[in-house]
């Protein structure tokens, strides 16, 4: 898989060749952005990558319009002893990266 941005110029990719992750916690607005890809996009692929339990906002017709991951590896919370901020980091590396790998998509 290639990322085509730099191909732009040469190379407009169909829709039907683009995977569109969606990574992080979910809200109920979820919607109205599966809604904006499929009628901007139609035919591209949408995955949501998000941690377990979350998906109770997506809209019942859109569940078999996208691919869900839920992951229980990010169920475990991490604080930083020093500053007692927690790490979002590895939750945002995660998901994208599951995401990325289930991306079936050329770009």
């Amino acid at each position: 898989k290639y990322i085509g941005v730099w191909f732009m110029n040469i190379y407009n990719p169909k829709f039907d060749e683009i995977s569109v992750i969606i990574q992080g916690p979910l809200n109920p607005k979820i919607n109205f952005l599966i809604d904006s890809i499929i009628e901007k996009m139609p035919k591209s692929e949408i995955i949501i990558s998000t941690w377990k339990n979350n998906i109770q906002f997506i809209q019942k017709e859109y569940l078999e319009k996208v691919v869900i991951i839920e992951s229980n590896y990010l169920e475990s919370v991490y604080i930083c002893p020093i500053t007692g901020v927690e790490d979002n980091l590895h939750r945002q590396i995660h998901t994208t990266y599951i995401g990325l790998k289930k991306a079936t998509k050329k770009i």
